[in-house]
């Protein structure tokens, strides 16, 4: 593969003014490209960002996930270029490209009380949730319900300690981790992300699409913290190995030509 491929839709990506038109283009760029390129030009972005740390090839591959997580590149092809990176043994493309679905908590989590006589509607919660006042922020960021987090993750007088809190929680559904793990402003958020993959609620799949941008003392914290999937520790382990051996890409897999 001409690995100039890489760089020059890295460098297209970040002059994009938003995340969803970055992830519309990588969506359409990726899914031109037959299963044994994308899943070449995948792997390059994760290796990319992991040994370069660029602010290119962090974009891009935030924009990669943010078209699996939001299933923007459509299952069929990505299934494809699973196989394909199967077939050339390419573990940094398999490890990663990951299964978008969240499944749902068996677990019962309760309504905080607001402070309330009465056991307030999910719309007064969300209401709150959106409101500049702290006393309301505070009581909601313990409310257990997708659509009241999504309007606290789109508050701007919600501060990062405050999400931080929330990531770090024994006690607390995974669906609303998932929500912070995939949310613009917070994914950027390097303390945010670091407390969210150390997580044992965030589902695996979405903490596997954090990794690769968490420093190398959390990448060494996850590589042995039992109580994480394994799936985790061994991305986490991978990555780590990357920075001690040469990684030669996937220049020579069959079917992968310049694009």
């Amino acid at each position: 593969m001409n690995l100039s491929a890489v760089d020059a839709l890295s460098t297209r990506l970040i002059g994009l003014g938003d995340w969803f038109h970055r992830t519309t283009v990588f969506a359409e760029y990726i899914q031109q490209a037959s299963p044994e390129l994308a899943a070449c030009i995948f792997s390059e972005l994760v290796v990319s960002a992991v040994l370069m740390r660029r602010k290119k090839y962090t974009v891009a591959l935030q924009s990669a996930f943010f078209a699996v997580l939001l299933e923007r590149w459509g299952s069929e092809h990505r299934t494809h270029t699973r196989e394909a990176a199967a077939a050339w043994q390419d573990e940094v493309a398999l490890a990663f490209l990951v299964n978008p679905t969240v499944d749902e908590d068996d677990e019962h989590f309760s309504v905080p009380a607001y402070n309330s006589e009465r056991t307030l509607t999910l719309g007064e919660r969300k209401a709150l949730a959106a409101t500049p006042q702290r006393r309301n922020i505070e009581m909601a960021l313990f409310d257990p319900h997708p659509a009241v987090m999504g309007r606290l993750l789109d508050n701007p007088r919600v501060t990062e300690p405050d999400m931080i809190r929330i990531a770090a929680r024994a006690k607390v559904p995974s669906i609303i981790l998932a929500a912070i793990a995939t949310h613009p402003r917070w994914r950027e958020r390097l303390s945010v992300t670091a407390a969210l993959a150390q997580n044992r609620r965030l589902p695996a799949n979405i903490g596997l699409t954090l990794l690769p941008f968490l420093s190398r003392p959390t990448l060494v914290n996850i590589s042995g913290d039992q109580r994480l999937h394994d799936s985790l520790r061994s991305a986490a382990a991978l990555l780590l190995s990357l920075v001690t051996r040469n990684h030669h890409g996937c220049a020579g897999s069959p079917g992968v030509r310049s694009h």
